[in-house]
């Protein structure tokens, strides 16, 4: 699968071994609400195949085989009322198509990605383009920004008299310049993950350092803090103060040059 966003709408497109195993209904719910309709219903993926050099005429075909399929009857009287006007007839199929509402509009859409996945040459064609999309909408942060991201927790650590929320903050501070990935980081930004998800993992990945790390400064003091909570996550939870890491993430994300959504 793969994820991008288009203004405030994000766009899941599946390969092909993930589309082969939806039924009729998830191809709807496909359609309907990961593939970016426009106002006019027009999916992300007939946006890109009309953009190529002859996308126009191979929408044309496939509307056009569409109705044939799905509306034979309707088909044939549009071929006879237009017998020589191939441009004429393609009107009249897209006007019939705009008036066609929900179970009818519907297979149509379905219509149209079960030939896209069939077709090699059109399969490749949007793959392609969402792989490009996929990758402008990663966010790359560099080393510089992370340390300015991780400075800016450590100024904070003293405030707080809770000595888990304290470490809770350090923590926080090595992940954004060290233990959390720029893939992490884009999946918290794009809400598929939480900033307390990825830290209760991330301290967890610190107190879970063997003997050795216990000489290190900087890991012992969370190999202790397992101890003292028998390796208990929920506990661990329940002592950090969220509002203040959710305010520090924010200033992260900040330094990170990312702009904060409402």
């Amino acid at each position: 699968m793969y994820k991008f966003d288009i203004g405030e709408d994000s766009v899941e497109v599946l390969d092909k071994s993930e589309f082969e195993l939806l039924d009729k209904n998830a191809k709807e719910e496909y359609i309907n609400g990961r593939l970016h309709l426009d106002e006019d219903g027009i999916s992300w993926i007939e946006k890109v195949i009309r953009s190529e050099d002859n996308g126009d005429s191979l929408m044309d075909e496939i509307w056009d085989k569409c109705v044939e399929r799905l509306y034979p009857f309707t088909h044939a009287q549009i071929a006879l009322k237009q017998p020589d006007n191939k441009g004429a007839q393609l009107d009249e199929i897209y006007g019939y198509i705009d008036e066609l509402e929900d179970e009818d509009w519907n297979d149509t859409r379905i219509f149209l990605v079960d030939k896209v996945y069939s077709s090699e040459n059109l399969y490749e064609l949007i793959i392609e383009k969402a792989k490009e999309a996929s990758m402008d909408d990663q966010i790359i942060i560099t080393k510089e920004q992370r340390k300015s991201a991780s400075d800016l927790c450590l100024q904070y650590v003293n405030e707080s008299s809770n000595h888990i929320n304290k470490l809770a903050i350090i923590a926080l501070a090595l992940g954004v310049e060290f233990g959390i990935n720029d893939e992490k980081i884009n999946e918290i930004v794009k809400g598929e993950k939480s900033i307390n998800v990825y830290l209760i993992w991330f301290i967890t990945v610190l107190w879970n350092q063997d003997g050795s790390a216990s000489e290190d400064e900087m890991v012992k003091p969370f190999i202790e803090l397992k101890s003292e909570l028998r390796n208990d996550m929920k506990a661990l939870a329940e002592n950090i103060d969220w509002t203040t890491i959710e305010r520090l993430w924010n200033g992260c994300l900040t330094k990170f040059g990312i702009a904060l959504k409402d």
